[in-house]
């Protein structure tokens, strides 16, 4: 009868053993599911903030290409203001130019007249070549000036442009 005891105690220990294997294995599947839940949904809420941090960040570009787009367009009619400014200003430099040379013109034509006139009636000596000659070198620095001024504004405008349109590109206001 010893050995059925010692049997019963085995089997009972077996039973024992069993439960608490079973019960560590079920307690360890609960766990398992607990960490899985909780890790599907800490999944769930990153791809949920990743979506609505790229909605945010294509937003913010959107906004950003708007506002740089707009910067441009103002750079653009401000350039076209002043072009129109600068050739203004050239249309009426010119101007001053022609009325420059048209006045050198008339004086080189009444020296030519007076030259003449004295040659004719003898009289005391004409008028000087070397002013024809200062008043044909000062109508020709007056256009090349104006050439200059013209060529300088223009070469300003693009820089100032390029310069506003470097400063949008970088972000700077």
């Amino acid at each position: 009868m010893a050995w059925l005891r010692t049997a019963g105690y085995l089997v009972l220990a077996a039973a024992l053993a069993w439960a608490v294997v079973a019960t560590r294995a079920h307690l360890v599947g609960i766990g398992e599911q607990r960490v899985q839940t909780r890790w599907d949904a800490q999944v769930k809420d990153d791809l949920r903030a990743a979506a609505e941090n790229a909605l945010e960040l294509e937003r913010l570009a959107r906004a950003s290409e708007a506002r740089r787009q707009a910067q441009a367009e103002e750079i653009a009619r401000e350039q076209a203001s002043i072009a129109t400014s600068l050739r203004a200003a050239a249309a009426r430099a010119e101007q001053r130019n022609r009325s420059l040379r048209d006045t050198i013109d008339r004086l080189n034509r009444r020296d030519a007249e007076l030259s003449r006139a004295s040659a004719d009636a003898g009289a005391g000596p004409g008028p000087d070549g070397a002013a024809t000659v200062a008043r044909d070198v000062l109508g020709e620095c007056s256009a090349r000036r104006r050439e200059l001024a013209a060529e300088a504004g223009s070469l300003a405008g693009k820089v100032i442009g390029l310069q506003r349109y470097a400063a949008i590109c970088q972000g700077a206001p």
